[in-house]
């Protein structure tokens, strides 16, 4: 176990991990086993073999280089797989200056190096005094921080007088307002994932969340918004609309008041929080659309969120600077329920090309299929849906629906029942969908079959009593997979009987 894992790991090294591993090696604080360079350096001169994965000519090549046997060779790959986890120990705290500092002054403390401690504390306090982008953990590390100035006041006896009784009370008010707005972020995120997982479990009402967080942000309030520090005001304003969002989805006014205070502070947050909360937003409203289909009002409000996240390249990172498949696809199926050509069409002529090459075809016919489709041009809709390799293509139910409704569009009802036979064995023979996928596809099957039968029939007052009874059913349905679309054609259907009874 130990060998494979030093393999993997040595292949997540980059090129300085390679130099700044050696050097930690070379040092007997760090390493005793002068062996363990030996075997480093015969890996590292060979690193073709790591990526090849040919871990035995790795083994055979140690044990030529340094005359040890197997078994030897074995246990010194298993003592360096230790030592490269005590390296990403000493790299991760070493990473993070603000808690590097704060474990300094944790140690100075505890060896009663006062005049030092000190001095820290003042370039610590300073620091977090002066950084206007503090990052969800850095609000736990100021109320260590500030614990740990209340310690060192109560060591050295610092509460003599009335300004440091004072002094050492606003402290701890202080630490208590830190350590509260941290675990109400924390509390906040597991609320909104709790909500999300059960929605998307296909949980009919979101409840048993444990905390009682309504009453913890009500009893904060005061509190928060009294302190004279800005940011806890505005940090605690914006996870506070956070949660009342997902305390009641599909509430358009709740939504409008955390994106205007998500927009307002966005220049001011820092990184994580800017992607924390706009992707808040985002699961906001394609939760709502779920369980409210009928308003579109959050399918307007996503495709606002994508288009803002394209034009800010919100996607470049520093793990890809390309542009993600699934947003890429969530943008053409979110035009294509606006109806916005002009939207999918600036994606595909202005975006495709950050998408990675590898994808890049089979996206680029995916977006033109919801393209054309929009246009109405059926044909070319179809010729580029027909580019697509379903067996492989990952969104190959999005394309399967788009067929089924381009069939519908071209009254091609032999190809249309076709599609759909091979469409319900395809579903039932999947093993990677989840039982509540196939629910939701064995919903739309149902009523799409019933719907078939019904304007199969002459038209008569039957066809437009048992329409208005199929809708009926689909609306007591919470969700299903292209429930708008079938409650539409069935709208239009109505509709077109009305005029011709009439």
């Amino acid at each position: 176990m130990k060998n494979t894992e030093l393999y993997i790991l040595l292949n997540s090294f980059s090129s300085k991990d390679f130099e700044d591993f050696e050097l930690f090696l070379f040092s007997p604080f760090h390493n005793r086993n002068k062996s363990l360079s030996l075997v480093y350096n015969t890996i590292k001169s060979r690193k073709d073999l790591l990526v090849q994965k040919n871990h035995d000519k790795i083994l055979h090549l140690i044990s030529k280089r340094t005359n040890y046997s197997t078994s030897t060779v074995k246990k010194l790959i298993s003592f360096l797989s230790d030592s490269v986890l005590d390296y990403y120990k000493i790299k991760s705290v070493l990473s993070d200056e603000f808690y590097l500092r704060i474990s300094l002054n944790q140690y100075l403390l505890k060896n009663g190096d006062s005049q030092t401690l000190n001095k820290s504390q003042k370039i610590l306090e300073e620091k977090y005094s002066t950084n206007d982008k503090l990052i969800i953990d850095d609000y736990y590390k100021v109320f260590l921080h500030k614990l740990n100035l209340f310690n060192s006041s109560v060591i050295n006896l610092k509460y003599q007088n009335k300004s440091d009784v004072e002094e050492r009370l606003n402290t701890i008010n202080e630490a208590g307002i830190y350590l509260s707005l941290y675990s109400l972020i924390q509390l906040t995120l597991l609320f909104a994932n709790y909500v999300l997982n059960s929605v998307d479990s296909g949980t009919e009402k979101v409840e048993g969340f444990r905390l009682p967080l309504r009453q913890l942000f009500d009893a904060s309030v005061l509190c928060m918004n009294n302190t004279a520090d800005k940011k806890i005001k505005n940090v605690f304003n914006l996870y506070y609309s956070a949660y009342k969002c997902y305390e009641t989805l599909a509430n358009a006014n709740l939504y409008k008041e955390y994106k205007d205070i998500f927009l307002e502070q966005a220049d001011r947050l820092d990184h994580e929080s800017f992607y924390i909360n706009y992707n808040l937003l985002l699961g906001y409203c394609s939760t709502s659309q779920r369980v409210m289909s009928s308003d579109q009002f959050f399918d307007k409000e996503e495709l606002e969120l994508l288009n803002y996240s394209m034009e800010k390249k919100l996607y470049k990172n520093e793990i890809t600077s390309n542009l993600s498949p699934i947003t890429y696809r969530n943008y053409v199926l979110l035009c294509l329920e606006n109806m916005d050509m002009v939207k999918l069409k600036n994606l595909i002529e202005n975006y495709s090309s950050e998408l990675d090459f590898t994808e890049r075809v089979d996206m680029v016919n995916y977006a033109f299929t919801h393209y054309y489709y929009g246009m109405s041009n059926y044909k070319n809709a179809l010729k580029y849906l027909n580019t697509v390799d379903l067996r492989k293509f990952v969104y190959k139910y999005d394309l399967l629906d788009l067929e089924i409704k381009i069939y519908y569009e071209r009254n091609d009802f032999t190809s249309l029942e076709r599609l759909y036979h091979n469409y319900r064995e395809i579903i039932k023979k999947d093993i990677l969908l989840t039982k509540y996928d196939k629910t939701r596809f064995l919903i739309f099957f149902k009523h799409f079959s019933d719907f078939l039968r019904i304007i199969n029939k002459p038209d008569n007052y039957e066809v437009h009593f048992s329409l208005e009874y199929l809708q009926s059913q689909i609306c007591k349905e919470k969700s299903f997979v292209m429930k708008k679309w079938l409650t539409r054609i069935i709208t239009n259907r109505l509709e077109l009987l009305k005029k011709k009874n009439s």
